[in-house]
């Protein structure tokens, strides 16, 4: 017995479908771009600015005192307010009074949970483990992320003194 047209196109697709999906890579992904700001004052502490010289006496001295490499160092997600997702910062850049920061979560991280909020943590007991250093900094973003979609975050910090 012959196969309708119907069911003849109908597996036709199917295979189209199937094919298309075993071929999508992570050239393939859409990439999202979200930027954050934050102006630092002297008020504020921690501070990623505010560090001890070679002239600082201890009652110059701001604690948390934070070296370049720990200053934001890793990218957390939020739901409801709890940490689910923790990465190293991508790349950075930090001059005397701007440190321009870039995040990349991958196609394969953090799918299928309800983001609330990205942050910036850093100092020197901060690490992969969640809840470990100092929380920098947060920003609202509400966005469920899935496997097609990879995301760039932008944070610049910059320093008013």
């Amino acid at each position: 017995m012959e196969d309708s047209c119907e069911k003849i196109f109908c597996r036709l697709a199917d295979e189209t479908k199937r094919q298309s999906a075993e071929s999508l890579g992570e050239a393939d992904v859409v990439q999202g771009l979200e930027e954050f700001s934050k102006v630092w004052t002297s008020s504020d502490h921690p501070n990623p600015f505010l560090s001890v010289d070679s002239s600082g006496t201890p009652a110059d001295i701001d604690f948390p005192c934070l070296t370049d490499a720990d200053k934001l160092s890793y990218c957390v997600l939020y739901t409801g307010g709890v940490e689910f997702f923790r990465k190293p910062v991508t790349s950075q850049t930090i001059g005397a009074t701007q440190i321009d920061t870039v995040c990349l979560v991958l196609a394969a991280e953090a799918n299928g949970v309800a983001i609330s909020h990205v942050g910036l943590w850093g100092g020197d007991g901060c690490s992969q483990t969640a809840g470990t250093g100092i929380e920098m900094e947060t920003h609202a973003y509400v966005k469920t992320k899935t496997s097609l979609e990879s995301l760039q975050f932008n944070f610049t910090d910059t320093y008013e003194a």
